[in-house]
């Protein structure tokens, strides 16, 4: 792309170039700080994922360097309990998190930027991604 024209994606989405789509906000009003707060981002998560095609349990680990500083497990529906084995774990620190969780950053642009790491069931974790996508933004696929 040269300098002073706009990409695809800014002509489609109006805004800012972006690598790839966010999420819909899982939190009212996009709300960065409410996502950060108590588990309202996974709360939000775990609702949002109710429409989702399959029964699934996600791993949220918020880390601050070596320290864990919450895990939550989520299901379609509600939060999940501890004790079940995850389909896919998400590892990331809780700006990251609040980012994600506002529609402000997008999950592959923090995974490709380092501020997040997937593991699990990859392929599923890329189908929660399409589900969850914000529908004003193009999804496309990392890979």
């Amino acid at each position: 792309m040269t300098e002073g024209t706009k990409s695809s994606r800014e002509q489609l989405a109006g805004g800012p170039a972006i690598g790839f789509a966010p999420l819909s906000p899982l939190v009212a009003g996009g709300d960065a700080a409410a996502a950060a707060e108590g588990d309202a981002g996974a709360r939000g998560l775990a609702e949002a994922l109710s429409g989702f095609e399959a029964q699934c349990r996600i791993r949220l680990r918020l880390v601050q360097g070596d320290e864990d500083l919450q895990t939550v497990d989520v299901q379609p529906g509600s939060l999940a309990a501890d004790d079940g084995e995850p389909d896919v774990i998400a590892v990331m620190s809780p700006e990251t998190w609040a980012e994600i969780a506002a529609g402000r950053l997008a999950p592959y642009d923090a995974l490709f930027g380092g501020r997040l790491r997937v593991g699990g069931d990859v392929e599923l974790a890329k189908r929660v991604t399409q589900h969850l996508s914000d529908p004003a933004y193009p999804y496309v696929a990392p890979c």
